[in-house]
């Protein structure tokens, strides 16, 4: 599920994108396991609406903003989460453009056997 690129993320260099950058974009944030328990959504569901800025400096900054002032609960396994956009790992990525509609899952560790 995660291994395929998704040819609508786009991570493209600062210099040829100030035009959309700090635009707000719509995304979907999914959560799973651990994050979707510590996160009441309200209606059960793992999947929420969300308006943020489309341009992020690296995954981190942005597992920052979603851990720390979008969803504050996440902020005490932010250590152990990773992210993906549109079914594509984001982990050590810089320059990370978002687009409306797109996917940001939060992963939390994945464990059983």
């Amino acid at each position: 599920m995660f291994n395929e690129p998704y040819k609508r993320h786009k991570i493209t260099n600062p210099q040829t994108a100030n035009h959309q950058m700090d635009s707000k974009v719509t995304v979907n944030l999914l959560l799973f396991g651990a994050t979707k328990d510590l996160v009441n959504t309200g209606n059960g569901s793992h999947e929420l609406r969300v308006s943020l800025n489309n341009h992020w400096i690296n995954d981190k900054q942005l597992l920052d903003y979603i851990c720390v002032d979008l969803l504050p609960t996440l902020s005490e396994i932010k250590p152990s989460l990773a992210l993906a956009v549109n079914e594509e790992y984001i982990c050590n990525r810089n320059d990370i453009l978002l687009r409306n509609d797109d996917t940001i899952a939060v992963i939390p560790p994945i464990t059983g056997g």
